[in-house]
């Protein structure tokens, strides 16, 4: 029998979730993450080879079938221009949303232009350590 969700209304009367709740999210996803990855440790100690052969080519196979939604947000974003954008570019800004589409192939931002920008992000951090730093 399939579970039962609550209703919008048991979830906090169908409203979205404010910033936090949208952060408490974004933690939960990064526990997946690491679940998924401690669950896949834990069946290749238990796995022969032949099985754990399988196993990964089971991932690839759901990794390859996932990977077709985020391709195929992107083309529906992008029919119309000027809107998918603008739109590519709030999506990108999501760290998750980011990775997948980094993982994908379909990052609207090249890495180069994604590194040059991390670098201008940490760079007043590693100012203030430099200056720390010499001052010892």
């Amino acid at each position: 029998m399939p579970e039962k969700r609550p209703s919008p209304k048991q979830q906090g009367g169908g409203r979205r979730p404010g910033p936090a709740g949208r952060r408490a999210a974004r933690l939960k996803l990064s526990d997946l993450s690491d679940q998924i990855e401690g669950l896949l440790e834990e069946v290749r100690s238990m796995a022969s080879p032949p099985v754990w052969e399988r196993v990964e080519e089971i991932v690839r196979a759901i990794a390859r079938l996932y990977g077709e939604g985020p391709k195929r947000i992107d083309e529906l974003v992008m029919a119309d221009t000027d809107a998918g954008e603008r739109l590519r570019s709030q999506i990108a800004a999501d760290d998750l949303v980011s990775s997948l589409l980094i993982l994908h192939g379909i990052h609207p931002k090249d890495f180069e232009t994604r590194v040059r920008e991390a670098l201008q992000r940490v760079r007043p951090y590693l100012l203030v350590r430099t200056a720390v730093t010499s001052r010892s």
